[in-house]
């Protein structure tokens, strides 16, 4: 046996453990770059989500002030027209009272009265 080959032998192992712990790192960085892209995809699609949530908030919340808004013109309405129901219901009675004397065919007094009773 003769030490150059020796040496060659010792530098070609060390040669092949070095390139197999480089085969290692490399394969460990493919994962890593892999994982990287993955959750830069995660970032997006929730980027995106938060976006649409965002919009659909505004939305709502631009609904929620319009039915807000509604809603109190809605009750002031119903404050005017239960004065109006009530002038008309007054207004009625009478007319009834002031129509009472005068001979209705029995059809009008029925609506008359049913008038009345409502």
């Amino acid at each position: 046996m003769n030490l150059s080959s020796v040496g060659y032998k010792w530098h070609h192992t060390i040669l092949l453990m070095l390139l197999c712990q480089l085969l290692s790192l490399l394969w460990q960085c493919r994962e890593v770059i892999n994982k990287v892209q993955s959750l830069k995809q995660q970032l997006s699609d929730t980027q995106t989500e938060l976006a649409f949530l965002q919009q659909q908030y505004n939305l709502g919340e631009k609904r929620l002030v319009r039915a807000s808004k509604l809603i109190s013109a809605l009750g002031d309405e119903a404050g005017r027209w239960g004065i109006s129901a009530d002038t008309l219901a007054t207004r009625l009675q009478l007319l009834i009272g002031q129509t009472s004397h005068i001979a209705l065919p029995a059809s009008r007094h029925l609506l008359m009265a049913s008038l009345t009773t409502s």
